[in-house]
Order: structure tokens, then C-alpha cells, then sequence
């Protein structure tokens, strides 16, 4: 086989290797925004449920002892569950309570606990429930 007659199977193979590595991408993005716990459609794929601690309602994963000793410091921990924010969000929610509310310098403490704040309580998908099926609403 002669090198023009590889390139289709070159190009197929190449092709198949990015969407291999987008899906490894698009799972990892899903397991992290916010849809724990749920089946992928369309795969046989189980994104675990993270374990929340039974006190402070927070997901128990890394970044959880540093947020529950400075957040928690100051505040209910069901300040940071209600909320859904980007990691930027998160650093500006942070400045504000710096510049105005007394909290100390976080140090190498800081990407730790934005990393666990964006991980955790980023934006999600969607804030609604989906909408009733039609034969579940009233009839007009």
C-alpha cells in the first residue's frame, strides 16, 4: 500500500482518536457541573454521587476542611450550597468579603478552596425543574 492509499485510514483514524478524547472531555466537564449522581444519556456511564457531610450540607472532597475553616468561620454553610458560581464569581465574592466584610488573606489556601467552590457550586445547567409533562397540567 502506497502512501496515498494509507491517508483515508490515517485521516479515519485520527478522527476517531479526537472523539475518543472529546468524549473523555465532555465527561469529566459533566461530572463536574453540577449533575452528580445521574446517568449519562445514551451511556452506561454512572457519575457517583458525592458524599456530603452530615453537619455543614457541603460536598466532602478536596478543599472541604479548608472551606468549612474559613467560610464557615464567618458564616452558615448554606451560604456557599445555595449559590452557583464560576471560579471567577468566586474570587470576586471573595475580594468583596476581603475588602469589606474582614476576611484575612487566604494564602496558598486560595486556588484550593476555588477550585472546590467552582468544582462544587458552579453555574448550573439549568437553576429550573423541567417542565410538567402535558398530561400533568391542569386541563383549560
Amino acid at each position: 500500500m502506497n502512501n496515498l492509499n494509507r491517508q483515508p485510514y490515517i485521516s479515519g483514524l485520527l478522527v476517531f482518536i479526537g472523539f475518543i478524547l472529546s468524549f473523555a472531555a465532555f465527561h469529566t466537564s459533566y461530572a463536574r457541573a453540577g449533575e452528580k449522581g445521574q446517568v449519562i444519556k445514551g451511556t452506561s456511564i454512572t457519575v457517583a454521587k458525592p458524599e456530603i457531610d452530615a453537619q455543614s450540607g457541603l460536598v466532602k472532597a478536596e478543599g472541604f476542611n479548608l472551606v468549612l475553616a474559613h467560610c464557615s468561620a464567618c458564616h452558615s454553610s448554606s451560604l456557599i450550597t445555595q449559590n452557583a458560581m464560576s471560579r471567577e464569581r468566586w474570587l470576586d465574592t471573595i475580594r468583596w468579603m476581603q475588602e469589606t466584610q474582614k476576611l484575612w488573606a487566604l494564602g496558598e489556601a486560595e486556588p484550593v478552596i476555588l477550585d472546590y467552590l467552582s468544582t462544587w457550586y458552579g453555574p448550573k445547567k439549568s437553576a429550573r425543574r423541567p417542565q410538567l409533562s402535558p398530561h400533568l397540567l391542569p386541563k383549560q
